[in-house]
């Protein structure tokens, strides 16, 4: 501002100036025109300077001005993409993979297969998944009957602790993959118990007492190779006739990755996307990096 100011005192000192030999020039005839030229010339120049200078320093305050501008709209343009994306997640995508089981009595393997055709699309979930909810003394004839309806050896199972598939034993209720798509390269995912992880059992018991879609933490849940950071979202649904009965959940597997892969396609600029908590440090959960120049 003061580099402003004393442009506009410079300049005022010149206008005033230059009033000031037109004066005397109407007034004095005796004074040689070629001095009165070079008078003329010199405020000339220094009139262009100070307009120079001054011009000069509107560029240089207009462009950060102009880049601070232009990347609240990149930012803006990248976040409201995600919120986009989220929100038509939780209320048109998965809200009509759960009411189509509400709806629905038995679903096939290949009517879910036919209904999340379109879903599968969507670059961001890595799976979308019905889990029925499993009471431990219906847990046998649930298994005989999955396998009567063409999956082979199905059983509800959960990792060892070393990496390893066991039968799940111990609970009073179980939550297994029964559907999932895409099924390929995510086979293994069939039969797995979502409750055997105290991360994804807090969303869901907290879903079926809500009643309402909830997300997990962010969680090393894969169901093929990709080694990134998942939430899943559980929407719950319950039986028609008894509304306070559980029958399972539909669940869509957001994978943090693909989501910031989706958003950032242009590789324009650097994404980094963190879990924030009060009192603790940033959690990171996906980057993108800018292409290289």
């Amino acid at each position: 501002a003061s580099i402003r100011e004393a442009e506009h005192t410079l300049l005022i000192a010149i206008v005033l100036v230059g009033l000031a030999l037109s004066a005397r020039r109407s007034r004095a005839a005796s004074v040689p025109r070629r001095k009165m030229a070079s008078l003329e010339v010199a405020l000339a120049a220094a009139v262009g300077l100070v307009l120079t200078l001054y011009a000069a320093w509107i560029v240089d305050q207009r462009e950060p001005h102009d880049h601070r501008q232009a990347f609240h709209q990149l930012a803006a343009s990248r976040t409201g993409a995600i919120a986009d994306t989220l929100a038509n997640l939780r209320s048109t995508e998965l809200e009509g993979l759960a009411r189509f089981f509400e709806s629905s009595g038995n679903v096939t393997r290949e009517a879910f297969e036919q209904y999340t055709s379109y879903l599968t699309r969507k670059p961001a979930i890595q799976t979308w998944e019905w889990v029925p909810a499993v009471p431990a003394d219906d847990k046998h004839g649930f298994e005989t009957a999955a396998q009567a309806a063409g999956w082979r050896d199905f059983e509800i199972w959960q990792g060892d602790g070393q990496g390893k598939r066991a039968a799940a034993t111990g609970r009073a209720m179980y939550y297994p993959v029964l559907h999932l798509a895409p099924l390929t390269g995510n086979e293994q995912g069939i039969g797995y118990d979502l409750g055997s992880e105290p991360v994804i059992l807090a969303a869901l018991e907290e879903a079926a007492r809500t009643g309402l879609p909830t997300g997990t933490e962010p969680t090393a849940y894969t169901q093929g190779t990709e080694p990134e950071k998942a939430i899943l979202i559980c929407r719950p649904v319950f039986d028609r006739d008894e509304p306070k009965a559980l029958r399972g959940f539909a669940v869509a597997v957001l994978s943090m990755g693909r989501l910031m892969r989706t958003m950032a396609s242009d590789r324009s600029v650097t994404l980094d996307l963190s879990l924030l908590r009060t009192g603790e440090a940033p959690e990171p959960l996906a980057v993108t990096r800018a292409a290289s120049t």
